[in-house]
């Protein structure tokens, strides 16, 4: 009986503690669209740290993947880049984004059926982003813009099919949930026209997101 009991108790304690780290520390989502590729797939399974940006105030820098809330709707969470922070001056100049007054410089890495990945490096930070070589590409481009306090400019990796800053504007600082930092689960989604992979993507488990 006390055996029983001591099980159950383990089951109970296991259960709460892990509700209070869901809730205090950890966010867990699923991507459902290609808008972050090649970075993020649809079908990823993602964890955010909620405390990364609470601590001694603390705010998101560039390049950061962060985990957002839209007023206009909320409940639903966004997850996109962050490329400018308050008091950078941002220019968008055909697709290509120009910070502070410095071109980003763009390194063409390889093509993927209708897609070809760079590389974007702006002052010091560097990711992956996908532009389509087909269709409708998204182009607007932004007269110099500075960001004022609190303010940042988001951005997806899959600049021809994400709905970003260029559509609503920067986001405010109050409104960002946490920092995407870990792919813990890859299922293969008929959302994704890019890696057309199936089943388990073994390759993408536990892989920090950059």
């Amino acid at each position: 009986m006390n055996k029983k009991m001591s099980t159950f108790s383990w089951i109970i304690g296991a259960v709460i503690l892990a509700i209070f780290l869901r809730v205090v520390f950890i966010g867990v989502f699923k991507v459902p669209t290609i808008t972050m590729a090649p970075t993020l797939l649809a079908g990823d399974f993602i964890i955010s740290n909620k405390l990364a940006y609470g601590i001694k105030e603390k705010n998101p820098a560039r390049g950061d993947v962060i985990v957002f809330v839209r007023s206009e709707k909320l409940g639903q969470y966004f997850i996109k880049r962050v490329v400018a922070v308050p008091g950078d001056v941002l220019e968008i100049s055909a697709g290509e984004l120009k910070i502070n007054g410095e071109k980003c410089v763009y390194v063409s890495e390889q093509k993927i059926e209708n897609f070809e990945i760079f590389t974007e490096t702006c002052l010091n930070s560097k990711r992956h982003i996908l532009r389509a070589l087909t269709g409708q590409l998204k182009t607007p481009d932004l007269a110099p813009k500075t960001l004022k306090e609190g303010e940042f400019f988001v951005l997806g990796d899959n600049r021809d099919a994400s709905e970003d800053s260029r559509d609503w504007g920067p986001i405010a600082a109050d409104q960002v949930s946490g920092k995407a930092q870990l792919i813990w689960l890859s299922v293969g989604s008929t959302q994704d026209s890019i890696s057309q992979e199936k089943g388990l993507r073994l390759s993408r488990f536990l892989t920090t997101i950059q």
